[in-house]
């Protein structure tokens, strides 16, 4: 956020933290667990009915029967490379998926721009204060793919055409704040939307003292990862197809537009709706009943990998969750699979990213349990890696910021659909069609293609 919340003097998402963290503390019955990841999401029959999870600290595992669960996690970047999205991992979205719920929109995945060396968060939004992007031979590529709006063109529109002129050989892209209208003017309209005591305000005033001025000479940028604008299906109330199962913050499947963004205000508007609703089914639910064998075995589960890496005998066979991620980077990260995709290149990458799944079961342990953490993220994003990619197989067109290089143009004809995605009996996915209900919009989108 760049304004907004302020809780005694702290600002922006801090804010928000501050404020929850002192309500929790000043109400009783309430138990907060920290560092601990959740593994798993229990059930009772078709029902939601509790978590476990693994502390990041001690590895001990912990298991917590509930009536409702309301999942308020991040989106998945596939740890990428965009401002503050490298510990974006999607965990909600496989928790949910694999406790039965219904994902959706995993073929949209939103970038942004980033200097090269350095991280900063709203490169997209630099342009409509007067920056230009440039390319190699230093010209203003943008006009050709926006005649109107040009370097202010929308963000998807900005991140394809920086691929397609590497692609072309007219790499690389540079942002330029010289321009007369962005170093008298644009320069300080931004500075002044920043909040203060922000990471970017921060950022800013950084730089200035070490003497990197912006305005001297354009910086080399590139497109980054944002996230995966899926991915869980919820009703009007928030709650999932598995009963007692909610979903909150930038976890819950949104229209596919640029970017998600604006998390902290997600996060509010979407847990306090989540929240009411699951405490209202929680009051009237009865109470979940776990076996005990059941209970011990999801237990073990979860501490097997932590297990298994005490008891290993040739350390060099094992592999990090930083190598697997590495190598996940180098198949999906790839501009002819992230940008510039079409049916060869997708088809190749999900060969990849299945033989990466299988090296990863056979080779990736953690070294400790803050390790343990990663693992489990790890496993995750190559699951939502391998959904993304099917999804985006299946989708046949371009449509915001999912683009098919073979499929340029957008089809309502054939694709005003959404592509969901549950988990089958033999824990593959499976891929259903939901047309969109247009006729119980308000505003009606023709079908023409």
């Amino acid at each position: 956020m760049s304004s907004g919340c302020v809780w005694n003097g702290v600002t922006t998402g801090r804010g928000y933290v501050s404020a929850l963290v002192e309500q929790l503390r000043g109400r009783s019955g309430i138990a907060y667990y920290s560092k601990t990841m959740v593994t798993e999401i229990l059930k009772d029959g078709e029902r939601a009915a509790g978590i476990v999870g693994v502390s990041r600290v001690t590895g001990n595992v912990l298991a917590v029967k509930a009536k409702s669960i309301v999942l308020a996690t991040g989106q998945c970047s596939f740890r990428g490379q965009h401002a503050l999205q490298e510990v974006n991992t999607g965990d909600g979205y496989q928790l949910a998926y694999k406790a039965g719920a219904t994902l959706n929109n995993m073929e949209f995945w939103a970038f942004d721009i980033d200097p090269k060396d350095y991280g900063f968060e709203g490169g997209s939004l630099l342009e409509p204060y007067g920056a230009n992007m440039l390319n190699g031979e230093n010209r203003e590529f943008m006009w050709d793919v926006d005649p109107v709006n040009g370097s202010a063109a929308d963000v998807r529109f900005t991140t394809r055409a920086m691929a397609q002129e590497v692609q072309a050989g007219r790499g690389p892209i540079f942002l330029d704040r010289t321009t007369y209208q962005y170093a008298l003017v644009g320069q300080f309209a931004w500075l002044a939307r920043l909040a203060e005591g922000s990471w970017r305000k921060i950022n800013d005033m950084r730089m200035t003292e070490v003497g990197h001025d912006v305005v001297l000479e354009p910086e080399e940028y590139v497109a980054n990862s944002f996230g995966i604008i899926g991915a869980i299906k919820v009703d009007g109330d928030l709650m999932t197809n598995v009963p007692g199962l909610y979903a909150a913050s930038v976890a819950v499947s949104s229209d596919p537009g640029k970017t998600k963004g604006i998390e902290s205000l997600r996060a509010a508007w979407s847990g306090r709706k989540a929240g009411a609703n699951a405490a209202a089914y929680a009051a009237s639910a009865a109470a979940p009943v776990l076996d005990d064998a059941y209970l011990a075995e999801r237990i073990a589960a979860a501490a097997a990998p932590l297990r298994a890496a005490d008891e290993v005998v040739d350390p060099d066979a094992v592999q990090t969750p930083n190598e697997i991620t590495r190598k996940l980077h180098e198949i999906i990260m790839d501009y002819r699979v992230s940008l510039l995709p079409n049916e060869g290149t997708l088809t190749t990458a999900l060969r990849e990213v299945r033989e990466l799944k299988d090296e990863a079961a056979a080779t990736m342990l953690p070294a400790d349990p803050h390790e343990a953490a990663k693992y489990y993220e790890t496993l995750n994003i190559l699951d939502n890696a391998e959904l993304h990619l099917m999804a985006s197989l299946e989708r046949k067109e371009t449509r915001v910021c999912h683009y098919r290089e073979d499929f340029p143009e957008m089809d309502n004809g054939e694709w005003l659909k959404w592509i969901e995605w549950s988990r089958g009996a033999d824990g593959e996915p499976v891929m259903t069609l939901a047309d969109v209900p247009i006729e119980e919009y308000p505003l009606k989108p023709g079908k023409e293609a």
